[in-house]
């Protein structure tokens, strides 16, 4: 590097002076004249390199505060220099220096002095380098100039350069200032040189996109040079900008060129060289169908088009190799190998990724018709990944995704056919439709029987099997078709297909638990028919599972066929969904509750306007019940509908009597129209269990609050001698607290009254 003249000649002049080997017995007078020497010879010498800078870089002259103690401190280390030499030649150092603190100090001095020498002549170094920058720039030795920006900033960063003042804090913020400058200036000329040099272009021709690369190898600068592309790469890579560029290139690359490749796979390519600048055209192809075509044609024709984009891809590597990356007499082929590798590994890995996704996915067959297309795609890949390692310098272990996605066929159809199947049962169950169908045991298929079963008499012992009629939604019915198909695909598979496709069945069962409930959660909560829907789905499911496995066991590995059941999810299933049935109806039960409370109890019934109050609370819970009854009666079975629809008039009876025996004074009047409202309740019920095809049974069989609430009924217009007469009989249903309070609030106190209230205890 250039030093100026007066710095470097009095460099070597201090250097030779301390490494030169004295032959005359050194004394206190001599060693004191030597480190004056030096220390003249060294304030001459940092005077002189910060002139210079400031002169270079400065259009005027700054003055150095510290001049007088800089000299102070050089003089002493020249010292320590001098003594610590001659001390090396022969050892008199105990002599010139009596104790030991003043030896340790000379030994520091030293080695400051010996710092001081290396800060100066970086500084001359830092001096040359940036004077030399304008002129590496306007030539076009851009590497160059990157690599002297490097340099300044390696010295600038040094913290030791700016301690015990080794370097003077003006001189430093003025070089400081400067290399941030000449560092912003080339960053702004290699941006606009690498935006000339590499262009990505893409236009419509209506059949399809059309795409095109452009690299100038060579790019005429502001001042008519040439600079080739390779020294433009240098030079990013020397400021550590490469990789921040090739992934902005890559960016550019997968919008202008290879997204439009992917949805128009059928292209071709084409070169063209125009002064410095080539060409890479690629160009989509029109698309011609003629009449239909079978499923293994249509793979065919789809796999060509594959091989054309896998193909067209390749291309591009093999077109950034040849055009960018080729030796300059500013850059050796070593280097431009080492960068064109982590390039292309840039490129690689984002290209590489979307061909999987977009391309090869896709193509992955369903069917064996499309396994001879699939075949072409996957050797096409496989040729195309080598050749980009090839072209690219990319190391064969780093760079093989398209072959390891395409070497597992199984694993890739495997995990395809999982995909479309969960996809498909995902979608059903998001349809939203509570459309109802109805299903029986004569209209499902599986059976858990086989003819070896048989009893005695020649019948199958299916009543323990046989599913009631339901109605279930159409989608879980379209859900279970689902799964038979699937299921039925196994007998034909071979053993590692078989047991994709079983536990393939699970996890579309395990998804139905995950989604249908959360997706349908407010439907569930709020409204009686879709929980009474799910619960059938959730029933008739389980009714499935019980023989799936069953089914198709044999047909799976015999160490999975051990295991191939679905029998432990029956349980589940049915907990699912008699816990949403059981969550409506607690809801159901609670709106019921709360209309009856609005009578704010059932006394003073012998008053008109509370009689009509408490009659239209009763009416308005019957129309409740009976709209629940017409909406549950075509979903539910028989005996279901009779549960459900007792529990919840068990308790509006449970809860008029509890209120009725908790008043504490019945007038006559009150019992008879307390009795009448209670009549007309148990009237307007029993029609409500109705079911059409079933016999009828009495209400006191159905509901089980029925027998005490007709009790109560007559309790209250029944004679003391009468209660007493039944009581002995023990035929009241009421408990021994219940009938006290039934008594003293019905009958004024009396002898009698009194003794069968003792009786009572």
């Amino acid at each position: 590097f250039k030093i100026f003249p007066p710095s470097r000649q009095l460099f070597v002049k201090m250097a030779s002076e301390l490494l030169t080997q004295h032959n005359e017995p050194l004394d206190r007078a001599s060693l004191d004249r030597q480190i004056c020497s030096v220390t003249q010879k060294l304030d001459e010498i940092k005077g002189q390199v910060y002139e210079t800078i400031n002169k270079h870089f400065n259009e005027y002259t700054v003055s150095f505060d510290a001049v007088s103690d800089m000299q102070e401190e050089l003089e002493a280390l020249t010292q320590k220099v001098a003594v610590l030499k001659e001390n090396a030649k022969n050892g008199k150092l105990a002599e010139l220096a009596a104790n030991a603190s003043e030896q340790r100090a000379l030994a520091n001095q030293m080695k400051v002095t010996n710092q001081t020498i290396a800060v100066l002549k970086e500084l001359c170094e830092v001096d040359a380098r940036l004077t030399a920058f304008d002129e590496q720039v306007e030539t076009g030795q851009l590497a160059l100039a990157a690599g002297s920006i490097v340099a300044v900033e390696t010295f600038l960063q040094d913290e030791n350069n700016t301690q015990n003042g080794l370097c003077d804090a003006k001189i430093f913020k003025l070089l400081h200032d400067e290399y941030r400058i000449k560092k912003s200036q080339l960053l702004s000329h290699l941006d606009d040189l690498w935006r000339r040099a590499l262009v990505f272009h893409t236009s419509d021709v209506g059949h399809g996109p059309v795409c095109s690369i452009h690299i100038t190898k060579d790019i005429q600068g502001s001042s008519g040079q040439l600079t080739p592309i390779a020294t433009i790469l240098l030079a990013f890579h020397a400021l550590n900008q490469f990789d921040a560029k090739m992934e902005s290139a890559t960016r550019a690359f997968v919008s202008q060129v290879l997204e439009p490749m992917l949805k128009h796979p059928n292209v071709s390519t084409a070169r063209k060289s125009s002064g410095r600048t080539v060409s890479l055209t690629i160009t989509s192809l029109a698309t011609v169908t003629k009449g239909k075509r079978s499923t293994a044609a249509k793979a065919k024709a789809k796999a060509q088009e594959l091989c054309a984009m896998l193909h067209a891809v390749s291309e591009c590597f093999a077109f950034f190799q040849e055009c960018a990356f080729k030796g300059s007499l500013q850059a050796s082929q070593e280097d431009l190998d080492m960068l064109r590798a982590n390039f292309g590994l840039i490129l690689y890995k984002q290209t590489a990724v979307m061909l999987v996704k977009e391309s090869l996915a896709p193509a992955v067959p369903t069917s064996e018709a499309e396994g001879a297309a699939y075949e072409i795609v996957s050797q096409a890949a496989t040729e195309a990944e080598l050749a980009i390692v090839a072209s690219m310098n990319l190391d064969n272990d780093d760079s093989c995704i398209l072959r390891n996605y395409v070497a597992d066929n199984f694993a890739t159809q495997s995990n395809k056919k999982r995909q479309n199947i969960l996809a498909e049962a995902r979608e059903l169950m998001l349809s939203d439709n509570f459309n109802t169908i109805e299903v029986s045991h004569a209209t499902e298929r599986g059976s858990p029987f086989e003819a070896s079963l048989q009893q005695a008499d020649g019948k199958l012992a299916e009543q323990v099997y046989r599913m009631p009629t339901l109605q279930v939604s159409t989608t879980t019915k379209q859900l279970m078709d689902l799964i038979y198909s699937t299921l039925d695909e196994i007998p034909s598979s071979n053993p590692e297909a078989a047991v994709q496709l079983f536990y393939s069945v699970r996890d579309v069962l395990d998804l139905f638990r995950a989604v249908v409930p959360a997706h349908s959660k407010a439907a569930l909560e709020g409204v009686p028919q879709p929980a009474v829907v799910f619960h059938n789905d959730c029933c008739y499911i389980a009714h499935h599972l019980l023989s799936l496995g069953h089914a198709f066991k044999s047909h799976v590995p015999s160490d999975v066929g051990m295991v191939a059941t679905f029998v432990d999810l029956v349980s589940v299933f049915r907990g699912l969904g008699e816990e949403h049935l059981m969550s409506m109806l607690r809801k159901q039960h609670d709106l019921l509750m709360s209309t009856l409370k609005t009578t704010n109890g059932f006394s003073n019934t012998h008053q008109t306007e509370r009689y009509v109050e408490v009659e239209n609370a009763l009416k308005q819970t019957i129309h409740e019940l009976t709209i629940l009854a017409k909406v549950w009666k075509g979903l539910m079975t028989p005996e279901l509908f009779r549960m459900v629809m007792d529990t919840l008039v068990s308790g509006v009876m449970e809860a008029i009597m509890q209120q009725i025996m908790d008043m504490h004074d019945i007038s006559e009047d009150e019992t008879h129209q307390l009795h009448d409202l209670m009549r007309f309740l148990s009237e307007s019920v029993a029609p409500i269990f109705k079911v059409r095809g079933e016999p009828e049974l009495k209400p006191q069989e159905q509901v089980q609050a029925w027998p005490k609430f007709q009790q109560l009924q007559e309790f209250l217009t029944a004679r003391l001698t009468v209660i007493i007469d039944k009581f002995n009989a023990q035929n009241w249903l009421f408990t021994g607290d219940e009938l006290r309070g039934l008594v003293k609030a019905l009958f004024a106190e009396s002898e009698r009254r009194n003794k069968f209230l003792q009786q009572i205890d």
